[in-house]
């Protein structure tokens, strides 16, 4: 209901991971263990596909590039979760950025069956997008939507943005 609080606990958290492996590292806490086996990458694959696409544009996209590389054992990990989490379509992001895990996903027999399945989900999600945020998207016409074209829901991980990742895949 309220993206931009994600946003803030993602910054905060943010400056502590230095490197990818630390995404899928054990993260001890004081209190109740994080959900998703205490790793950030645990919390990422079970976090509804919104959610987990902030997780992905921060974690992943921003400190890598918009075409990133892995790891083989990090593209392994992204392809299991594929098949684990297949309700996350956000990890698509990571399946259309990183060569890597591309081309090991192309390479399936069933990436095809696969991605259809992730279509008719994105057309289940899509059905259930708020048409406020849409409303806002139309009418934001503010200065810095009309010089730079930036839209309210642009900051964040939309639906739009899975849509896309799965067209690239």
């Amino acid at each position: 209901d309220r993206p931009e609080r994600l946003h803030e606990v993602v910054d905060k958290i943010a400056h502590r991971v230095r490197g990818v492996e630390d995404l899928f590292t054990f993260c001890p806490t004081h209190g109740e263990p994080l959900p998703g086996g205490g790793t950030i990458w645990g919390l990422l694959c079970e976090s509804p596909p919104l959610v987990a696409g902030v997780f992905v544009r921060r974690f992943f996209t921003e400190r890598l590039g918009g075409d990133f590389a892995l790891l083989e054992s990090h593209a392994d990990t992204v392809l299991f979760a594929l098949d684990e989490y297949p309700d996350n379509l956000a990890l698509f992001e990571i399946v259309a950025r990183c060569r890597r895990v591309r081309e090991q996903y192309s390479e399936r027999h069933d990436g095809l069956f696969h991605a259809v399945e992730a279509l008719r989900k994105l057309r289940g999600l899509l059905q259930h997008a708020a048409p406020s945020r849409l409303e806002t998207d139309r009418g934001c016409v503010g200065t810095t939507s009309g010089i730079f074209g930036v839209r309210d829901s642009d900051a964040f991980f939309v639906e739009a943005d899975i849509c896309r990742d799965l067209m690239q895949v």
